[in-house]
């Protein structure tokens, strides 16, 4: 099983895991701000909740199956993404190195590409559901790399060996 499919896969499992807590939550919420089950807040709350339940499975997985060799063949921080523009560099670096097509292609691009595309609904999020402008979308975007990104390298805060 490719690697994106499996995390796909455990996106929708996790959230089916949250959904039992998630749908009393919800509806109660729903029901006491506007007194009947309103359709769109509710199904917007599952989108949300689809959403962190994929960022969450494709943040963290798959883990390592053998850690002490995963962690000994690389350095503390080579993975750590907490320069802003590192990636984007990185990609530029790739352009002048082999060309465009070839860089397209690449894992690294596609990488930062699918990291990119990736937080774009967490932006229509913040702006619909909190109702603020793209100030606060872009603070809570960092904030939530900059969480993902402390969570990788700590090997999920020390949860995995």
């Amino acid at each position: 099983m490719g690697t994106w499919l499996f995390e796909g896969l455990a996106s929708i499992g996790v959230f089916f895991l949250v959904l039992p807590v998630l749908i009393p939550v919800v509806l109660a919420v729903v029901y006491r701000r506007y007194r009947y089950l309103a359709v769109g807040p509710t199904a917007w709350a599952a989108v949300t909740a689809l959403y962190v339940s994929a960022l969450f499975a494709f943040t963290t997985f798959p883990l390592p199956t053998a850690p002490e060799e995963f962690c000994t063949k690389r350095s503390t921080f080579e993975y750590w993404r907490l320069t802003p523009g590192r990636s984007f560099a990185e990609v530029l670096d790739r352009v002048a190195e082999v060309g465009v097509p070839a860089t397209v292609t690449s894992g690294l691009y596609l990488h930062v590409a699918f990291n990119v595309v990736f937080f774009v609904p967490l932006g229509f999020l913040v702006a619909y559901l909190l109702r603020r402008g793209i100030r606060w979308a872009l603070a809570i975007g960092l904030g939530t790399s900059l969480v993902i990104e402390v969570a990788q390298g700590s090997a999920l805060w020390g949860l995995y060996p």
